[in-house]
């Protein structure tokens, strides 16, 4: 069981969160739990989320369930499954999230996961999609590299991080960084909106 509960400079509660998570483990570290939250929010000014669905100023008390399992970090290939449902000021979100990751070896590592969120609101509805691939490969105890893509339905964008590392001893760093973002038109086309490339060097003096 936790709380956490955040105010203003006057003591007045603008988020408060109860939690109460019931948990099993196995020996080899596969886990499931079941999440039971009481939340409350004080929004002050609207917003919006998505840049589509418009959330009053008000006062939202709302509860959420959410119940995940997975297999243990250990194992060659591990298996993420988690559901959340419930309130969600004013309306109703369900979020679903699934990843499988494949650790081939101490050199190979790649990762795939997906997070769909329906989202109803007095205001309208919505379903956003963010799907993600991670891989890590280590050619050596020197150089790694290590790839991050991320594709966002919400504001159709595609984004890539890939970092090339080489470390030939302690203390010594050298890190090429590549960012690149790409834009999907409504044809499923893509357009370049962002690359950029650095060059960091580390080097620790001592003394």
């Amino acid at each position: 069981f936790d709380a956490n509960q955040v105010t203003d400079m006057d003591g007045n509660v603008l988020s408060r969160k109860l939690r109460f998570r019931p948990s099993l483990y196995s020996h080899r570290d596969d886990f499931l739990f079941v999440d039971f939250e009481r939340n409350r929010e004080v929004v002050l000014q609207d917003f919006n989320l998505f840049g589509r669905l418009n959330v009053p100023a008000g006062e939202y008390d709302f509860d959420r369930v959410r119940a995940e399992i997975a297999t243990g970090q250990q194992r060659p290939v591990r298996l993420v499954l988690s559901v959340q449902d419930g309130g969600f000021f004013g309306g109703d979100r369900l979020e679903k999230f699934v990843e499988v990751q494949w650790r081939q070896s101490a050199y190979f590592f790649l990762g795939l996961s997906f997070t769909e969120n329906i989202v109803d609101l007095p205001s309208g509805s919505y379903t956003s999609h963010l799907a993600s691939l991670r891989s890590d490969v280590a050619f050596n105890s020197q150089w790694s590299l290590g790839t991050f893509i991320q594709y966002d339905n919400t504001a159709d964008v595609v984004r890539v991080n890939s970092r090339l590392r080489y470390v030939p001893e302690a203390g010594r760093e050298l890190l090429l960084v590549l960012n690149h973002g790409l834009s999907v038109d409504p044809s499923n086309r893509l357009s370049t909106t962002q690359n950029d490339l650095n060059l960091k060097v580390s080097y620790t003096f001592r003394y």
